[in-house]
């Protein structure tokens, strides 16, 4: 995977099991982050080429800190935070950053579920491994990671009338999402099906500027998508079925080439043989 840095273009991210930042030209490395115990699937750089978003087929996404101080000091702890999912991950997406903005972590799994995280950049700089660390507070609880274990906002599709909420056999859900414009919670997603998908932009955000816990985009109606009534065989397969079921009937019905030849001499045979029964009864008259 390569992440291009934004506010440095001589020098990109590439990410293999392990992640290094090389310069563009020539390929040179400048620093090493420890990366991930399977192969990296997606990479995503802020904005502001602060951070950095890692996922693999371990089913892990790890936040990293790619400023050139970080990798300039060995001792640094780059790594901001892991989490977990229950699914692989197919994709991330960051967000913001730019002009002191809030951070916004997409995360997509292979159910189709689009996972959200809006945090300061402050967090992230409290959780360097050789920073400072924060006074703690009176109750003596340390400073919490930059990102809650459960996301702040949890996209979508809605499922079909009648079927559970997380059919595995449901061909509709959210294909790929990314954020766009100036605002925090603006994104565009594709979902429906994959032969046929719909973009919609939609805003995470609620109306006192918070995140909604939870959004559900409506179901595209396709054809050759999953009846409403539940994840059944789509109407395409139903409909060639039961064009196969016509074509057999008609089949039936319609004697072979072989069979219409022996019925037509099976007939010939039948004239010719009440014809030389006529002439026999002329000539005995």
């Amino acid at each position: 995977r390569l992440g291009p840095t934004h506010t440095n273009p001589s020098h990109v991210l590439l990410a293999s099991t392990s992640i290094k930042m090389v310069k563009a030209e020539g390929l040179k490395s400048r620093g090493k982050l420890a990366g991930h115990a399977s192969k990296v699937a997606s990479l995503a750089v802020s904005p502001d080429s602060a951070i950095a978003a890692s996922a693999a087929a371990d089913r892990h996404v790890t936040l990293w800190r790619i400023g050139a101080a970080d990798f300039a000091d060995e001792a640094s702890n780059q790594c901001v935070q892991t989490l977990t999912f229950e699914h692989p991950v197919s994709s991330v997406c960051l967000a913001g950053g730019s002009g002191g903005a809030r951070y916004l972590l997409l995360v997509l799994t292979t159910d189709g579920s689009l996972a959200a995280w809006r945090f300061e950049p402050e967090l992230v700089a409290l959780a360097r491994g050789g920073a400072k660390k924060p006074k703690k507070a009176k109750s003596g609880a340390a400073a919490a990671s930059p990102l809650a274990p459960t996301p702040h906002c949890v996209v979508r599709v809605a499922p079909a009338q009648g079927a559970a909420p997380a059919c595995a056999d449901d061909p509709q859900r959210i294909l790929c999402a990314t954020a766009v414009g100036p605002s925090e919670g603006d994104v565009i997603v594709a979902h429906g099906s994959a032969l046929q998908p719909t973009l919609s932009t939609i805003s995470l955000l609620s109306a006192d500027g918070a995140l909604q816990p939870r959004l559900e985009l409506p179901r595209v109606s396709f054809s050759m998508l999953a009846a409403e009534g539940g994840c059944a065989p789509s109407a395409r397969k139903a409909e060639k079925g039961k064009r196969a079921r016509e074509q057999q009937l008609g089949a039936l019905d319609a004697a072979p080439p072989s069979q219409a030849r022996r019925k037509g001499a099976g007939a010939a045979e039948d004239g010719d043989t009440g014809k030389a029964s006529g002439e026999k009864g002329e000539a005995a008259a």
